[in-house]
């Protein structure tokens, strides 16, 4: 034996010889320090220093490096509804726990849902895939020489409330599918507010919401198939505790969706207080799906700070070469180094398109451009104000081409005072404070009383140009009712009002039975895959509850085939409702399909549709629940089915 094995063979010698009474008062130290948020108590495998000694051993005698100190962590996520637990160690975890690993570990975590709840799947670092994300056991094994690695390894499992999905029954149409793929939870109950004036307070007397809201699909594990952005809604007036963060679902290609908060870099993406509306598209040139959220920010309706406004920052998350997404916020300029940018405001009116006509995607929110360098960086170029002095205070904006010359365009859609919408056409000219601008048509309730909740660009005619789709709503009374717009380009960006010819009568929407809240987006996609553009409209709530179907959230409008559209009735979906989830919480009033938005699931060309289910226990409502399904398309949709 040479010296320095010699001298490992004696350090051995002297580790076996430790007294007894000290190795055992450190173990009970370490776990008297160990972080642990679960309401259980966590039972953690013992360190076996035999097993480290005879990996030690086996070590010198292939003449590899002995393992350092460990410093490997299992950090343990559990979502509301179950735990997560290791029948042969007796570990136990309901909410969020870590391990710190003294020893190689082999061990198989398993998932126990609650009373009136199910598995949703895995969505952390390990057993996140097609193949084993529903997999109630998931196997971890970590060996000796990884203990060194100064790693965390996220174990995350979702739960989601159980229902009877045979009693929400089907159309000829639509099916619910992957019912409880996603499910979002609160239990924080707000302070008192007031609104809309001081005179106005109450209560927080049920849990703040925590519900999906702004959606979009992408390809963002670059496998061909859609996956779904999700950026949650909950209750404004006050800074919560709880954080709303860009969720993404993975397709299974089977149909399904599934968590995977592991391909966000950390297995978490940022919190916010009020993230809005979301957008996909390859910011920096990698040919992968990145994201941005447009933040709102925070104005309190507390009584101590009535009217005062918290910013926030605005989210971007771009592709990595490992396949992950990585925050980008700090390249956009303002927000270097996790500061707020100066001047944060609202931006209801995100939008994105290649402004400059430089090859890249620019974004505009908030009033402001904010143009790409190509790889990602955005210095903010010029703002509403620089240009015409218009207010950044927007309610939707759109960028596409609509004059021919390859250089994205701007529709500025105002909010107050009037409902003023702008044309900003570059006719070659990428430098758009140099642009000339123009108006556009009225929207569909007047000049004063219109407001441009949400617009989106297409070829509706196919004439060869972008044609545009304004969803609109009322300023008073406040967001009553909903309606389209249909604007024709007639190839070099002139406008012209055809709603009543491409639409008809859309007088349920606004004042008839399936009179619903305004609140939604307009996506212009082909939804049969018969080759022309077709319109999906979200809605918010009825107001007609007694006479409205549950379905009436949603519409879509097929195209016939020369840009005029027939309208599918909304009762084509079928919708889970909370008489449907166990244990039957009937009394709660958001029987509706909520907040749905389209996705194709399978690749068939035929729309799929996502939408949520609400639920709160009566009277108390001290949580709040949310939870996910698909609604998967049983044939093509045929426009003279519906034609009346």
């Amino acid at each position: 034996m040479n010296r320095k094995h010699t001298f490992i063979g004696l350090s051995l010698l002297m580790i076996l010889t430790v007294p007894e009474e000290k190795t055992l008062a450190g173990t009970e130290l370490e776990e008297r320090n160990q972080p642990q948020t679960s309401a259980q108590a966590v039972k953690r495998p013992t360190t076996s220093i035999f097993s480290y000694l005879l990996n030690a051993i086996l070590a010198i005698r292939q003449n590899e490096a002995v393992p350092v100190e460990p410093k490997y962590t299992l950090l343990f996520s559990v979502g509301a509804g179950g735990k997560i637990v290791d029948a042969e160690s007796g570990f136990e975890c309901a909410s969020n726990c870590e391990i710190k690993l003294g020893d190689a570990l082999r061990a198989t975590y398993e998932v126990v849902p609650d009373r009136n709840y199910q598995f949703a799947g895995w969505s952390g670092d390990i057993c996140n895939t097609p193949n084993n994300y529903d997999n109630p056991r998931c196997n971890v094994s970590v060996n000796w020489k990884q203990l060194g690695m100064e790693r965390q390894l996220h174990i995350k499992a979702q739960f989601a409330r159980s229902a009877d999905v045979d009693s929400a029954g089907s159309t000829e149409e639509f099916k619910v599918s992957s019912y409880g793929f996603g499910f979002f939870f609160s239990d924080e109950m707000p302070p008192v507010t007031c609104y809309p004036t001081l005179d106005n307070c109450s209560e927080g007397d049920q849990a703040v919401w925590h519900q999906p809201h702004n959606y979009a699909t992408g390809d963002f594990n670059a496998d061909g198939f859609q996956d779904l952005l999700v950026m949650p809604f909950s209750n404004a007036g006050y800074v919560r505790e709880l954080e709303v963060r860009p969720t993404i679902f993975l397709n299974d290609k089977e149909g399904g969706l599934y968590r995977s908060d592991s391909i966000f870099e950390g297995a978490l993406a940022a919190g916010m207080q009020f993230g809005y509306r979301v957008a996909v598209e390859d910011f920096n040139g990698d040919n992968r799906d990145d994201f941005v959220v447009a933040a709102m920010g925070t104005i309190s309706r507390e009584p101590h700070d009535y009217m005062d406004f918290v910013p926030e920052r605005y989210l971007i998350y771009l592709s990595g070469d490992d396949g992950k997404l990585y925050d980008g916020s700090n390249l956009i300029e303002g927000q270097e180094n996790g500061a707020v940018m100066p001047g944060m405001s609202f931006a209801h009116d995100l939008a994105t398109g290649d402004i400059d006509g430089d090859g890249d995607v620019d974004i505009w929110m908030a009033g402001k451009l904010f143009e790409n360098n190509g790889l990602g960086a955005f210095a903010i170029q010029t703002t509403s104000r620089d240009i015409d002095g218009l207010p950044d205070w927007a309610m939707s904006s759109l960028i596409a081409d609509f004059d021919g010359d390859e250089i994205g365009d701007l529709v500025h859609a105002e909010a107050d005072p009037n409902a003023e919408v702008w044309l900003y056409l570059s006719r070659g000219e990428p430098n758009l404070s140099r642009r000339q601008r123009s108006l556009m048509p009225v929207g569909r309730f007047g000049f004063e009383n219109t407001k441009h909740n949400h617009m989106d660009a297409s070829d509706l005619d196919g004439d060869g140009d972008q044609d545009i789709v304004i969803g609109q709503t009322r300023a008073q009374p406040y967001y009553e009712g909903r309606e389209l717009q249909v604007l024709i380009n007639d190839g070099s960006g002139n406008f012209s009002d055809e709603t009543n010819a491409r639409l008809g009568d859309q007088s349920q929407y606004s004042t008839g039975d399936g009179f619903n809240q305004g609140e939604g987006f307009v996506r212009l996609l082909d939804v049969n895959a018969d080759g022309f553009i077709d319109i999906f409209d979200r809605r918010g709530d009825a107001y007609h509850p007694d006479t409205a179907p549950p379905s009436a959230g949603a519409s879509i409008w097929l195209n016939d085939g020369t840009g005029h559209f027939v309208d599918v009735p909304p009762t084509v979906f079928p919708v889970v409702e909370p008489r449907d989830l166990a244990p039957q919480l009937s009394e709660n009033f958001t029987s509706w399909l909520k907040d749905s938005t389209p996705i194709d699931i399978d690749n068939n060309g035929a729309v799929d549709v996502v939408s949520y289910v609400v639920t709160n226990p009566y009277p108390s409502k001290r949580y709040a629940e949310s939870t996910l399904y698909l609604l998967t398309a049983k044939k093509l949709l045929d426009a003279s089915d519906y034609d009346t």
